[in-house]
């Protein structure tokens, strides 16, 4: 339902903090749908720091992210289970922003190695 709600057109900015919540890849999943609704977004915060969030709710809400309006994406997903599913799916998002002028991302603790950080990485040229 909290997901549902942000499936508004007009919607241009997103704040949602959901750290240490039970909260987990049904979420993800939900908020990756929603965004996909928002034809004006150009601010995402998404806080979901401690989360039961794993690879399958980080790549649909990485697919949500894939906005060509999007200017600024702050995304904590630091201590859940994400791994490099989620940061190739990141990294391919990133490469449909075409106004993007502000990222961050907080993925520490997160399963990430290598393979996941250069798609992210990638994804930022």
């Amino acid at each position: 339902a909290l997901a549902a709600g942000l499936n508004r057109p007009e919607l241009q900015d997103v704040d949602l903090r959901l750290a240490k919540t039970a909260v987990g890849d049904e979420t993800g999943i939900a908020l990756g749908c929603a965004l996909g609704g928002c034809g004006q977004l150009t601010k995402v915060f998404f806080s979901l720091e401690g989360t039961a969030l794993t690879d399958q709710g980080g790549n649909a809400l990485a697919a949500g992210l894939n906005r060509p309006e999007l200017q600024d994406v702050d995304l904590r997903l630091a201590k859940t289970a994400v791994g490099d599913e989620t940061g190739i799916a990141l990294g391919c998002a990133l490469g449909g922003c075409g106004q993007l002028t502000k990222v961050f991302f907080s993925l520490e603790g997160t399963a990430l190695t290598d393979q996941g950080g250069n798609a992210l990485a990638a994804g930022l040229n």
